[in-house]
């Protein structure tokens, strides 16, 4: 690592760094592009890449420069990391060219002009906007949700892409603005969304969206296709707006209808008597705060045996066969139905609570930090905590539930509930505490259930409600899932 002070300045839209008395080119290792180089302002330390090596005293940089500064402090860092903390610089050098990129190519399909991009090589690349392109070949104005519509009829007309007349215009459009969704994900740095990747008919994320459908005689009448039967496991009432096919990777196709029942959803009570708070978990799946624990059905861990079974027979086979098509569809058929035996212990297990609650507290789990345990990453995503709180969330909203989420930081399980004492630490191996101050013994998971209720209780007191549910006495009672 190389230390030094100089001066960042622009000049031309290039960020120039020229130091003091340096040996840029002639130092022993060699300063080369594409090394990492940190420039101090205030007490931050921001990272750059070499863009090229003018002189003994003069870098470029390969991106704009954020900072201008005279007698500043900057270091160069090798090629070749001396330890982790300089490997971790280089990799944050290099985000930071890579959202810089991105930021361009972001421009690039949203706005017009030119767009000027500065490859690590130093190479700058011009861009005319997709917009501006578009406007002149075809005298469109481009706009991802409503000027690319128009696109779709060109299209039709033209002998490449006649192929879409087949299909319905609004499932047409509704692709479009899947993309634009994808892409305007992939662009927020608050998402950790992916390059929008191509959708084939063939995969399990592929889906029909259309409008004006109807339901006749127990078969479903989709635009320009033939009346399909289907089975209906409810009865349709209110309006039919929009219809979404998808495909399940078994071959089994689903209709999602949405319908306008003109019914208003249920005001939320002012007055609350019966709250309960949950604590999640995974030796019993959720804790109430009345002491009652919901075993945990684990259906992922119950089909390991038969799936270990699946993905050997799956590896088996040659790629390309009919043998490995078919040894695939029976591996995704347990796939599945672990899947649906999930959901349908979520679906009634939340159904009930809802039912039986006028106010539920949950806590704010984030699973993907906590799958980073590889110990339990398997269990935790077995659980599938996050899809019961989406449940638990509508059917709230649909019943007039209130719905509270508490702070992830909260400290339900070290905090006893009877005294409020906090224990520093508490691991997880440690199920029964006793408490230092008042010498209550705590089930852990009863005792963070019942700091989550009464957490929650003055959340809806502080929001103008008034609450009336008291808690007694808790008992510990167990339910057990047949598996």
């Amino acid at each position: 690592m190389i230390y030094t002070t100089g001066t960042v300045s622009t000049v031309s839209g290039s960020a120039i760094v020229k130091g003091t008395d340096t040996k840029f080119k002639n130092n022993n290792p060699a300063i080369n592009i594409g090394m990492t180089i940190l420039i101090k302002s205030g007490n931050t330390n921001i990272p750059y890449m070499i863009k090229s090596v003018n002189s003994d005293t003069e870098l470029v940089l390969a991106q704009p420069a954020l900072v201008t500064a005279t007698n500043t402090t900057f270091s160069i860092h090798i090629t070749e990391p001396d330890n982790n903390s300089d490997a971790a610089r280089t990799m944050v050098a290099i985000n930071a060219y890579t959202q810089y990129f991105l930021d361009a190519m972001n421009t690039w399909m949203s706005e017009t002009g030119q767009t000027k991009i500065e490859m690590p090589n130093g190479e700058v690349v011009t861009l005319d906007s997709i917009k501006k392109h578009v406007y002149q070949r075809h005298g469109v104005n481009l706009n991802p949700r409503k000027d690319l519509k128009p696109l779709l009829a060109v299209a039709k007309k033209s002998h490449r892409y006649g192929w879409l007349k087949e299909y319905d215009s609004i499932a047409l459009q509704q692709a479009v603005i899947n993309l634009d969704v994808a892409f305007s994900n992939f662009f927020n740095p608050k998402l950790k969304a992916r390059f929008p990747t191509f959708k084939s008919k063939h995969g399990k994320q592929s889906s029909y969206h259309c409008v004006g459908i109807k339901v006749i005689d127990g078969a479903i009448k989709i635009p320009k296709i033939a009346p399909i039967e289907a089975r209906l496991h409810r009865e349709i009432t209110g309006t039919l707006k929009s219809i979404t096919l998808s495909r399940s990777t078994t071959g089994k196709y689903y209709a999602s209808l949405l319908c306008d029942d003109g019914m208003e959803a249920p005001e939320k009570p002012a007055l609350i008597s019966n709250v309960t708070g949950l604590d999640m978990g995974l030796t019993h799946f959720a804790i109430k705060s009345d002491g009652y624990k919901i075993a945990n059905p684990r259906p992922l861990i119950n089909a390991s045996h038969n799936l270990r079974r699946k993905q050997k027979a799956l590896s088996r086979k040659k790629k390309g066969s009919t043998n490995r098509r078919k040894a695939r569809i029976q591996l995704a058929a347990v796939h599945e139905r672990v899947a649906n035996a999930r959901a349908d212990f979520q679906h009634k297990l939340s159904r009930a609570i809802v039912d039986e609650n006028q106010a539920v507290i949950v806590e704010t789990l984030k699973a993907a930090n906590m799958m980073k345990n590889h110990h339990l990453a398997r269990a935790i995503g077995d659980a599938g905590w996050s899809g019961f709180i989406t449940k638990l969330e509508y059917k709230a909203a649909e019943k007039g539930v209130h719905l509270v989420k508490l702070d992830q930081w909260f400290a339900s399980s070290k905090t006893c509930h009877f005294c409020g004492h906090k224990m520093p630490e508490m691991p997880l191996n440690k199920r029964i505490w006793q408490c230092p101050e008042c010498g209550i013994e705590h089930d852990r998971d009863i005792n963070a259930a019942i700091n989550i209720e009464r957490k929650g209780i003055l959340e809806l007191q502080a929001a103008g409600l008034v609450v009336s549910a008291h808690g007694g006495q808790r008992k510990s009672v167990t339910q057990t899932v047949a598996v």
